[in-house]
């Protein structure tokens, strides 16, 4: 039975959204903490249009709000049909938080599916903590108990101070810069590390995305990094690879120390692409007006530039308010949670801070 919302009419570009989910791993025994959900295209002359080419396009023509909200209400309704410890994360951007429509499509998203507001990991770029446009909507996603987190994380931030007084609890480390996570002494390893040892120091969970080696996994758990998730552990899945991952009588395990064959890639694994609503670092990007630039499909392991979460599903529990105390490490997977769905209520069954 599909769950996903039907394809809205007020898309611009021809096609259909696609949803795809990029799971989250526990880099302490490969247990699936999550899954970050991202968006890819169908169009109809140009074929599979992947995330990181999409959403830049969407950000410059001024389609990334519908296209938004219909990740995030898709995304809520694909979560009930996984296992209630499996945490769900999506990302909001920048243009989304400065017009307000962030927390909107949060919202809106839970009061439709019924989602419990704990099992939500929202992400937000790094770029709107300091962005005064952003702000009012970035307090709005606070008061929403789902779990926060900072994705694209690198030098920008002189301080993870403002993320806790915001009640964020984990922060997911930009995948250009995991390139050099394993060179000992390398710029990108020293920052990496500074990072990691930033976060820790506030309290803050820490997820490294765009993994696709043995090493860099090896490093990021020496680093005491709680997640990851990358190619290294999986291509990305359509919602159906999805709901037979995460909604397995027992939760898989993942191998921390070799990727998987092509007789080990779940199924339900989709076409090259980036993960996470918002994973391009602009390289190549459209031009407003035209339409995203497609890349040859395939299947099997794909290149994320930066989900979600996603996740953030690692995140710490995070106070929905601002002057929150500092937050655990502990991921929200790793605690109890109710059913998974709640009435329209969004926060209806959610933990306490």
């Amino acid at each position: 039975m599909m769950t996903t919302m039907e394809t809205r009419s007020e898309f611009a570009l021809p096609g259909k959204p696609v949803a795809e989910f990029a799971p989250v791993v526990d880099l302490s025994d490969g247990r699936l903490l999550g899954m970050e959900a991202g968006v890819s295209w169908e169009h109809p002359e140009h074929g599979a249009i992947p995330s990181h080419r999409l959403v830049p396009w969407a950000q410059k023509n001024g389609e990334i709000v519908p296209i938004g909200s219909w990740l995030a209400a898709t995304a809520c309704l694909e979560a009930l049909r996984w296992t209630p410890s499996v945490q769900m994360a999506v990302r909001v951007t920048l243009p989304q938080l400065a017009r307000g429509h962030g927390s909107l499509a949060i919202r809106r998203a839970l009061d439709e599916s019924g989602l419990v507001a704990g099992r939500v990991t929202v992400e937000v770029p790094e770029s709107a903590i300091t962005d005064e446009s952003a702000l009012v909507d970035l307090v709005a996603l606070t008061g929403l108990d789902v779990e926060l987190a900072v994705y694209d994380v690198g030098a920008a931030l002189p301080s993870f101070e403002p993320l806790v007084a915001l009640g964020i609890g984990a922060v997911k480390i930009d995948g250009e810069l995991t390139k050099g996570l394993s060179v000992a002494g390398g710029m990108s390893h020293l920052v990496v590390e500074a990072v990691i040892d930033m976060a820790h120091a506030q309290g803050l969970a820490v997820l490294v995305e765009g993994m696709t080696t043995a090493a860099e996994v090896e490093a990021a758990a020496h680093h005491g990094v709680e997640a990851g998730q990358g190619p290294f552990f999986s291509p990305l899945l359509d919602a159906d690879g999805a709901a037979a991952l995460g909604g397995a009588e027992e939760l898989p395990r993942f191998s921390l120390v070799a990727p998987p064959d092509k007789t080990d890639v779940p199924e339900g694994a989709v076409a090259d692409g980036a993960d996470g609503a918002d994973g391009a670092d602009g390289a190549g990007e459209p031009q407003a007006g035209e339409a995203p630039p497609v890349e040859a499909a395939g299947r099997g392991a794909h290149t994320q530039s930066t989900s979600r979460p996603a996740s953030a599903k690692s995140s710490a529990k995070p106070s929905p308010k601002a002057s929150a105390k500092k937050p655990s490490r502990t991921p929200p997977s790793k605690r109890p949670r109710g059913n998974g769905k709640g009435g329209n209520d969004p926060t209806a069954g959610s933990d306490g801070p």
